[in-house]
């Protein structure tokens, strides 16, 4: 579960951000929500594959594994439209509040309010978003060659 902390780090960096404040808090936290989802149903998976019974039928194992194997391929294609879609929301509504300073998070720090500040906090999060979406490549690559 390496791919939790720069995510969880993405939605702070995305709720202190004064431009991008809640917007980009709830796109994080749903790409959290989603990740963490497909996490249990995989370890589910991986437990089920481990059962002794299991793996004396050869055609339930099969199933199992090419179960898990769809499930990678559809959690690494979710990954990167959910991770471009949060980039995206961020970005835009760091330009478009950027644009008439408008602050639109619950939490104001005054000396992140300038735009340079500001910037290097949304290149920040999408970082993370990065980082997340790279770890979790890793995370399906090693889970499929487990199961």
């Amino acid at each position: 579960m390496w791919w939790l902390i720069p995510l969880v780090c993405a939605c702070f960096l995305s709720l202190i951000n004064p431009y991008v404040g809640m917007m980009g808090f709830t796109f994080s936290l749903a790409f959290l929500i989603i990740c963490f989802a497909f996490d249990v149903n995989v370890n589910v998976r991986k437990k089920v594959s481990s059962n002794k019974s299991l793996i004396e039928n050869e055609k339930l194992n099969r199933l199992v594994r090419n179960n898990a194997r769809r499930l990678s391929i559809v959690w690494r294609v979710a990954t990167v439209l959910v991770c471009i879609a949060t980039a995206f929301a961020s970005s835009v509504t760091w330009l478009i509040a950027a644009q008439y300073k408008q602050i639109v998070t619950p939490l104001v720090i005054n000396a992140l309010e300038s735009l340079p500040a500001s910037g290097m906090l949304l290149v920040g999060e999408i970082a993370a978003l990065a980082i997340t979406a790279v770890l979790i490549f890793a995370r399906c690559k090693k889970t499929v060659s487990l199961v």
